[in-house]
């Protein structure tokens, strides 16, 4: 299905044009803050709805922050809809292509923003001068921004809310044991392998219970943890205008062989199928996860005092490159939104100091650079927490997950069969870039 869009014609032009420039007017009227008593029709009450996919931990935090808003803005009333990640996609995405659902949103698919389910918010950062995007990092400022061809530049869909990055969760009590010491700032992926090689002991018939694997990685249909290993043997798995795939070139497939041989061949590292039977880093006998910090709250009380852990940095590659994934969950306007004004102070307040520092409690990393820092310093461990925030200095977006019209899908597929080690790199390679780039090309590529 070819998604590129249609040429508009003249009349849709200006129309589209009319509409921005008194969109941006009445949004630079409302936000300048007029000193004469607004008309009784605009004191009315609105009612708006937000959409979000939360656990019950989340949904009491938000639901607090929607009181606090309230007592701010009592012309506003706000009802949380509160879904399971299932549930969400399922339900607001069909009332959004309906054309009805909640007016403010968490953006779950770059697919909303493509096709048109979420407003641009640039009229609304252009009349709101007291909202400044400088105030986060750039990588998750730019994660929903969109140019009609490519994410990460253009206008903006959503607000950033919090984040995730990627670091390798280590077992301390492992490296005690086998005196190996810890990891530190600047260790190499060669390290990482001799570590991981002292840290494998696989007892009979590699019995979970009775062994121990060196090194656990996020490879699956699903996941794309070979992101941050390509980066940092300085290979792409796009070319620089991002039309064409180029995984074929030495240096990703030096780092895709790297994780084959480390499952495979120095027998380090667990196989999905190994990871599917019992090895597991909170079971005690995985010794190093790559891992976000998303799984630290839910670790920290599975583990308890089971064995001592930390949190490492990404090693690097033989580019000198840490690479390290940030993925970040954004908040927007749903296009057909009642209130587009009420709808954008929610929004703003939700990604806001306030709420942002209730994330760190929460146990999430904010976007927000003020809050992030806060992050750094939270209590109950485990030690280099420090890490997830000081990555989003340098992080990268997924060069895959949510951000590249279906090629995802295909570059997952065909690796999930060789990290199986059904296939040949060469040949899982040669699939990827037959397949990925007919459907780049049928799709007119990003």
């Amino acid at each position: 299905m070819n998604r590129s869009p249609q040429r508009p014609s003249r009349r849709w032009v200006s129309l589209t044009i009319l509409s921005a420039a008194t969109l941006s007017l009445s949004l630079a009227s409302g936000f300048a803050g007029a000193s004469r008593p607004a008309p009784v029709a605009s004191r009315a009450k609105k009612s708006i709805t937000l959409a979000m996919w939360l656990g019950p931990q989340g949904t009491m935090m938000v639901q607090h922050d929607i009181q606090a808003f309230e007592k701010l803005h009592p012309n506003i009333r706000v009802t949380l809809e509160s879904l399971s990640w299932q549930a969400y996609n399922t339900k607001i995405t069909t009332e959004l292509i309906s054309g009805s659902g909640p007016n403010v949103v968490e953006i779950p698919y770059e697919s909303w923003i493509y096709s048109g389910y979420v407003k641009s918010l640039t009229p609304f950062l252009r009349a709101d001068h007291a909202f400044h995007l400088s105030s986060y990092f750039p990588v998750a400022a730019n994660y929903s921004r969109y140019n009609g061809r490519r994410f990460g530049v253009g206008n903006e869909y959503g607000l950033p809310w919090r984040c995730f990055t990627t670091a390798i969760f280590y077992n301390q009590t492992m490296f005690n044991k086998y005196h190996v010491p810890y990891p530190k700032p600047g260790w190499t992926y060669n390290t990482m392998l001799a570590d991981a090689r002292k840290l494998t002991h696989m007892g009979p018939q590699n019995n979970p219970n009775k062994s121990t694997i060196g090194l656990w990685w996020f490879l699956s249909k699903s996941q794309t943890g070979y992101d941050p290993v390509i980066w940092s043997f300085g290979g792409h798995e796009f070319n620089p205008r991002r039309t064409a795939l180029t995984m074929n070139g030495p240096r990703s497939e030096a780092a895709i062989r790297w994780l084959m041989n480390a499952m495979y061949k120095w027998k380090v590292m667990a196989t999905p199928i190994e990871a599917g039977s019992g090895f597991n880093f909170t079971a005690n006998n995985i010794a190093m996860a790559e891992m976000h910090n998303a799984y630290v709250p839910s670790y920290r009380a599975i583990i308890g005092n089971t064995f001592k852990w930390g949190i490492a940095p990404m090693p690097k590659g033989p580019a000198g490159i840490a690479g390290s994934r940030v993925f970040v969950h954004t908040i927007g306007i749903a296009r057909n939104a009642q209130h587009p004004r009420a709808s954008w102070q929610l929004l703003t307040y939700l990604v806001g100091k306030a709420s942002e520092n209730a994330l760190v409690k929460e146990g999430s990393l904010p976007a927000l650079k003020s809050a992030a820092a806060l992050y750094a310093k939270q209590k109950g461990g485990p030690p280099g927490m420090a890490i997830f925030y000081k990555d989003l200095a340098h992080a990268r977006m997924s060069a895959m997950f949510n951000h590249d019209h279906g090629v995802e899908g295909i570059v997952n597929a065909e690796l999930s069969l060789l990290w199986l080690n059904k296939v040949s790199i060469p040949q899982a390679i040669h699939q990827i870039e037959v397949q990925g780039n007919a459907h780049m090309k049928a799709t007119s590529g990003f």
